[in-house]
């Protein structure tokens, strides 16, 4: 029995070991290190060199720089000021110091003109009696450009009348009056009869018939007695 079991074994072996295809282990081969280093050089060697092969060669194309270009300053808009006008001129005030009389050929300074200087008798508000006779005498300057000379004179101009008054007038050379000079007119007048303020205003004028200058006035007040 036990010869039967050993035979089946070795048969199922055997038929085991034919199936499998089973051979005897090769004896190993001895590595040498130098020779597997020396090969990967050379084949990474290769490598390089195809991948080398191909990539395309790059071609370099000259693109010329723009010039710089100049900042360009920015355009500042001129200042437009608005027109100020100018300032107005003012005139200047005249001072009156005469009425105006012809003017002398081709124009320029009045010929004729005179001012008050002062009262030489009888200033205003004196006070006279009823009747009472007096001598009214005013000075006066020659601002004109021409010398009064004959033919000048004080006549009558308003007021309460002339108060008995005749004028004045130039009779002689020692009364001629030059440009600038001053003269002493006047004449006798009498206060009326009647209580109150009287007052008479006289002017100059020329030998033409021309009244001018500043008229010259007495006030007078008539008290009773």
């Amino acid at each position: 029995m036990k010869i039967l079991w050993k035979s089946i074994l070795v048969f199922f072996l055997v038929t085991l070991t034919a199936c499998t295809g089973l051979r005897p282990a090769p004896t190993p081969t001895a590595i040498d290190p130098i020779a597997i280093f020396t090969s990967a050089v050379q084949t990474v060697s290769a490598e390089l060199t195809q991948t080398a092969q191909a990539m395309p060669t790059p071609t370099w194309t000259f693109t010329p720089e723009p010039p710089p270009i100049a900042p360009t300053q920015p355009v500042i808009p001129a200042e437009t000021s608005a027109l100020v006008p100018p300032p107005p001129v003012m005139a200047t005030q005249p001072i009156l110091l005469a009425s105006p009389t012809a003017l002398a050929p081709g124009g320029g300074p009045l010929c004729d003109n005179a001012i008050f200087i002062k009262d030489v008798t009888i200033e205003d508000g004196t006070k006279l009696k009823p009747g009472e006779q007096f001598k009214k005498i005013w000075r006066i300057q020659n601002t004109g450009v021409c010398t009064w000379d004959d033919g000048y004179s004080l006549v009558y101009a308003y007021g309460d009348g002339r108060l008995g008054g005749n004028g004045f007038s130039i009779n002689s050379k020692a009364e001629f009056t030059a440009p600038g000079e001053v003269l002493d007119v006047g004449m006798m007048m009498t206060a009326p009869e009647k209580p109150g303020t009287y007052g008479s205003c006289w002017q100059m004028r020329n030998d033409r018939g021309v009244v001018f200058g500043t008229p010259l006035c007495v006030t007078i007040e008539v008290v009773k007695k």
